[in-house]
């Protein structure tokens, strides 16, 4: 099915894409953590395993069981030391024209204050080390509201991990369409979620 489609595409040959067939697939109601340990032929272990080990790979793709994939990533290639969990970025347009990159857009139910803050940290240093290439991306904290006051206990508590690290905190930013919208300015900015980075 793949290959069908990449074939209505002129030069498709070209690209640096490797396919990689899998002989088990993970479903949505499985779960992730036993489709690991026990369908070793499913997608996400075949090809994270396959392009990683060897360090061929620079991405992954994957229409399947998101959670599935990320407990394969963090089991394959592991973690950046200090970092408890991975999280997925979406990247969203602004009227500014510089996109808002978003922490984490659906990898974690449960997050800790210590999670926001890593989150914060390795969003600002995906965008430091991307092609937007900003040098101090701003980061803030999407929550009900920007005063002090808003925002439930996980927001609260995250507030002083955030303020004290080295990064450009711009606090918490309080509507989604603040990303959309421009309000949180001309650069590259990243959010937390529950809380969510920009």
């Amino acid at each position: 099915m793949v290959r069908r489609e990449l074939a209505q595409h002129e030069g498709y040959q070209d690209l640096p894409i490797e396919i990689v067939h899998a002989s088990e697939r993970v479903t949505m109601e499985e779960s992730a953590g036993r489709a690991f340990k026990s369908k070793r032929e499913q997608l996400a272990a075949r090809g994270l395993a396959a392009g990683f080990a060897d360090g061929a790979a620079q991405g992954f793709v994957s229409a399947g069981n998101t959670g599935a994939v990320m407990a394969t990533a963090k089991i394959v290639q592991g973690v950046v030391p200090g970092v408890d969990r991975p999280a997925l970025a979406g990247i969203f347009p602004s009227v500014e024209g510089s996109p808002v990159v978003v922490l984490d857009v659906g990898a974690n139910v449960d997050c800790s204050p210590r999670m926001l803050a890593q989150f914060a940290v390795n969003g600002a240093r995906c965008i430091r080390a991307s092609f937007y290439g900003r040098p101090k991306p701003r980061v803030g904290l999407l929550s009900i509201g920007e005063e002090e006051h808003k925002g439930d206990h996980l927001t609260h508590a995250a507030m002083p991990l955030l303020k004290a690290l080295n990064l450009n905190f711009i606090g918490k930013r309080g509507k989604a369409g603040d990303i959309y919208g421009g309000k949180v300015g001309r650069d590259r900015v990243r959010r937390v979620r529950p809380a969510t980075w920009r």
